[in-house]
């Protein structure tokens, strides 16, 4: 039996998808449009793509059964995930928090980390340098400004403190005005490179005595007062790469923020709504989305004397993965899968893996799981596997693991077939078994990715429908994705098999590079240099495909155009095929069947082939036990070649004798002999190619097997 076809079929894919489709821009168009309507909508798109991705998997000769796919928004599905975040729950594993997170305004959620490692590109954004007023000056009679840097200007309406390095020496020179202006000493050559044009050092002093001086906001009277808020502060995570020393400190708008902020006391102030555009609590700003506010922002800021510099920074930012718009780092409320509870774990089970290439166990992946960062797995989002935590008004949470729970809890039956998705589960109510109270949900549903990192478990109802809870899945063999996804399918499987198994999800983990274009740059279908694939497949056949891709050096950074598979795949099947049709010419004139076993030879060169093609033998079989496609198929390129170019170029005119003398007859047995071996060894990476081998040697007479892909 074929392993299962699997589709993902929740998330903001599926409704970015549907959304495009109605051109809608935000999620009130949803919500007017009746969240109902939406949902079933994202089901029927998930099933049109469902019939494109089959149409091209059979094509290309990737073969799975599809007549019992599972589907992850499937009830049995949904109730395995959900078995899995009540295990979680109870191990408490499962938590809600306050936290900075990763954010998009455009679809109003937050995603998890890594979710946003695989949305940056390089971007221009604004290179901030203000000027905030010390309330006591430096020097008596002398106004003192900081300089503090930012490349976030839209966050500036919320700054809350400025950080400083308490061991790092700062210094402050004279402005045009006279007054003093303070950075660190580091960052003097940076802002003013030509020494002639430097501003002598007027004070040194360490980062310790600018804590605890208070200054003047950028925006006086925007953000409630208080006696920790508006003061320089030590932090560890100031540096001098950059800027000026001097930290623009917004709580509610980064991870290092929040945690300063949460250390002093200064609380957080968020003027955005959720879809990140300012409130009226800043009326200068009022409508506008959070980029788009930047230019007024500083106009203003100029205006006011506040602005001292302001250039532009070409840097990497993060993106949303699926809308491609600019995220941000918010503070809001969360649950999340505390993976630092079990990064040893993690890290021990990652040691078993065999990872094609290796470097990546202990670099990129292992790295990853070090940082022991938490997954945050809401989203405030329709289509989606609906979080199953329900709050009592007493206080506690009801987490609901499974359909037969959720009855016992429930006032009345649950309809008949039962939906677990929204709206049709929060139509629902709940009793707590305690109070007797109505239980309200947690308005949620979860991340995609944790639907797919449950694939080994939920895809055949675990444990409901398959076992005892002491018999979990064993490992899978191995799993195959690109480099982007050990922060993505790779690491989700992997956090999901330690926390509920403790054990490794894959035993072998083969990660591919980026694929790019013919300039060196990452193929994508935004930046319209992708490659249709199932176009390619049309004008060369999915055999020179997939054997283009083999030939490559796929774990690294590849260019792949049409030339290059042309050069690789075509040429090596090429050259195969016409071998392949000289035997069935001359098969069809002499009759002799094709040999099943190592024939007796006496000429040294068929020796010579019988025995290449021994040792390929060998060596794809070990290739292939290690996962290693690229050694296979060089190896089998290598023995095509030497079949074509030195065998049979020495031995045609054997062919062509009158009669079958012994000459002829072991020709033959050699010929048919290298070209059966060429079809087993063939048929796990050019599967249609090594069936026409088959049949040519085969399909007329006896064959041991009606297919090479039912050989033992």
């Amino acid at each position: 039996r074929f392993p299962l076809a699997g589709w993902d079929c929740h998330g903001l894919p599926v409704e970015v998808e549907v959304e495009k489709a109605h051109h809608w821009t935000n999620k009130k168009q949803i919500t007017e449009f009746g969240v109902a309507a939406f949902v079933e909508e994202c089901r029927r798109s998930v099933m049109t793509y469902e019939a494109a991705w089959r149409r091209f998997s059979e094509r290309v000769g990737y073969w799975l059964d599809f007549d019992h796919a599972y589907y992850t928004m499937d009830p049995a599905y949904v109730e395995s995930v959900w078995w899995s975040l009540r295990e979680l729950h109870d191990q408490g594993l499962l938590t809600k928090g306050h936290y900075v997170v990763p954010y998009c305004a455009r679809c109003e959620t937050s995603l998890a980390l890594h979710e946003v490692a695989q949305g940056y590109r390089e971007t221009t954004d604004p290179s901030v340098t203000l000027r905030l007023r010390l309330e006591e000056p430096l020097l008596p009679g002398t106004e003192s400004y900081l300089l503090v840097w930012t490349t976030t200007p839209w966050t500036l309406p919320a700054n809350l403190a400025v950080a400083v390095g308490e061991e790092l020496p700062y210094v402050a020179f004279r402005g045009e005005e006279g007054a003093l202006h303070v950075l660190a000493e580091a960052a003097l050559p940076r802002y003013f490179p030509e020494e002639t044009h430097r501003p002598g050092v007027v004070l040194r002093l360490p980062g310790k005595d600018l804590v605890g001086r208070r200054y003047r906001p950028p925006f006086p009277g925007l953000v409630p007062e208080s006696d920790a808020r508006h003061r320089v502060y030590a932090a560890d995570f100031v540096t001098l790469e950059d800027g000026t020393g001097l930290v623009h400190t917004a709580p509610s708008f980064g991870a290092d923020d929040y945690a300063l902020g949460k250390r002093v006391g200064l609380g957080v102030f968020d003027p955005l709504d959720s879809s990140g555009r300012f409130t009226s609590v800043l009326p200068l700003v009022e409508g506008r989305s959070f980029k788009e506010a930047d230019a007024r922002l500083l106009t203003d800021l100029a205006d006011r004397g506040l602005l001292y510099r302001n250039e532009k920074i070409v840097h990497t930012y993060p993106h949303c993965w699926r809308c491609d718009r600019p995220l941000m780092y918010r503070a809001l409320d969360s649950w999340f899968v505390g993976t630092h509870e079990i990064t040893e774990r993690l890290l021990r089970h990652n040691a078993t893996v065999d990872w094609i290439p290796a470097h990546v166990r202990e670099g990129r992946f292992g790295n990853f799981l070090k940082e022991g960062r938490d997954w945050a797995i809401s989203r405030s989002r329709y289509w989606g596997t609906p979080l199953p935590i329900w709050n009592c008004p007493r206080g506690h949470v009801e987490v609901v693991g499974s359909f037969a729970q959720l009855k016992t809890l429930a006032r009345g039956p649950l309809p008949e077939p039962f939906d677990p998705h929204r709206p049709y589960l929060d139509e629902l109510t709940l009793v707590c078994p305690t109070h007797g109270e109505t239980l309200s949900r947690e308005p949620y549903v979860i991340d995609v990715w944790y639907d797919s990192g449950s694939a080994p478990f939920a895809q055949i109802h675990w444990p409901f429908a398959t076992g005892p809870p002491d018999e979990p899945p064993v490992p899978l063999d191995f799993v195959s994705e690109g480099v982007d996804q050990t922060r993505g399918w790779f690491y989700t499987l992997h956090v999901l098999a330690g926390a509920l198994f403790d054990r490794p999800a894959y035993r072998h983990a083969i990660v591919n590079e980026f694929a790019l274009d013919a300039q060196g740059r990452k193929m994508s279908k935004s930046r319209g240099n992708a490659e249709d694939p199932l176009a390619l497949v049309e004008r060369m056949g999915a055999d020179a495909l997939r054997m283009g891709i083999y030939l490559s050096s796929y774990t690294e950074a590849v260019r792949y155009t049409e030339q290059a598979f042309r050069q690789s795949g075509v040429r090596m099947l090429t050259t195969l095929m016409n071998v392949v049709e000289f035997y069935r010419t001359n098969q069809s004139l002499d009759r002799l069947p094709a040999v099943d076993a190592p024939p007796r030879v006496s000429r040294a060169l068929d020796r010579w082939i019988l025995s290449r093609l021994s040792a390929a033998h060998a060596t794809v079989r070990e290739a292939l036990d290690r996962y290693d496609a690229h050694r296979a198929a060089e190896t089998l390129r290598e023995v095509v070649d030497d079949l074509s170019t030195w065998w049979l170029r020495r031995s045609r005119v054997r062919f062509w004798a009158e009669g079958l003398d012994g000459e002829k007859v072991e020709a033959y047995a050699t010929f048919s002999f290298a070209l059966r071996q060429l079809a087993l060894l063939l048929a796990p990476l050019a599967p249609f190619t090594a069936e026409h081998l088959w049949q040519a040697l085969y399909g007329t007479g006896h064959s041991p097997a009606p297919s090479v892909h039912l050989t033992e």
